[in-house]
């Protein structure tokens, strides 16, 4: 939400004394999988993953936070605990504010609120997108998606193994495999800790 520390700076004084700054370390939770959706937070500064917990037990990334965004808002609308669990990126920087002033903020500023609705479609877009691919795609190719989106979002360095087995939905075993394919048909490479791109052209043309 680009806008956000606009409509932070505009916020009613009554939803400003409601903010409560917190910060939040690398690899440390923000919301918890399962918590009652009581809460909402604006993230401010540093990236954030929000993950599911498959039904083999396996932590699946499924959406990226980066600043400004709103989190927690969709448990809000619908009621329900938490069903995501969302893990610090990077050092976070963010404000938390009870679930009944965000609505009354929302009811007293129609941008923030279109705003809001427009995250909202995103993140349930590319959530379908993301479900329809895992469904019919290998391995291989949920990796090399993942890895493209990752250096799109200029984060590629983050990407470890774990948030790698997350993001594709696969075992360690699994993700070691296909980076093997991928470095012996020179796609990418796993060095140093972390994923290199060897040739993105190709990389981007085997997608498929």
């Amino acid at each position: 939400m680009q806008r956000l520390e606009q409509f932070i700076a505009a916020a009613p004084q009554v939803v400003k004394q409601g903010f409560e700054m917190k910060t939040v370390l690398a690899g440390q939770p923000v919301l918890c999988q399962g918590d009652k959706g009581q809460w909402v937070y604006l993230l401010r500064e540093g990236e954030a993953a929000g993950q599911l917990t498959s039904p083999d037990g396996e932590l699946r990334s499924v959406f990226s936070f980066h600043a400004p965004a709103v989190l927690g808002e969709f448990e809000l609308f619908s009621g329900e605990e938490n069903y995501l669990s969302v893990t610090a990126l990077t050092d976070c920087r963010l404000l938390r504010l009870p679930g009944s002033l965000f609505l009354e903020w929302l009811r007293r500023d129609f941008e923030f609120c279109c705003a809001l609705i427009g995250q909202l479609i995103e993140k349930t877009t590319r959530n379908i997108v993301a479900e329809n691919f895992l469904g019919r795609a290998t391995v291989r190719q949920r990796l090399i998606r993942t890895v493209l989106r990752w250096q799109r979002e200029e984060k590629l360095a983050l990407l470890d193994k774990k948030l790698l087995c997350g993001e594709v939905g696969a075992p360690l075993r699994s993700i070691n495999r296909a980076l093997a394919v991928c470095r012996e048909e020179g796609l990418l490479e796993w060095r140093a800790g972390r994923i290199w791109i060897k040739d993105p052209d190709a990389l981007a043309a085997n997608l498929h």
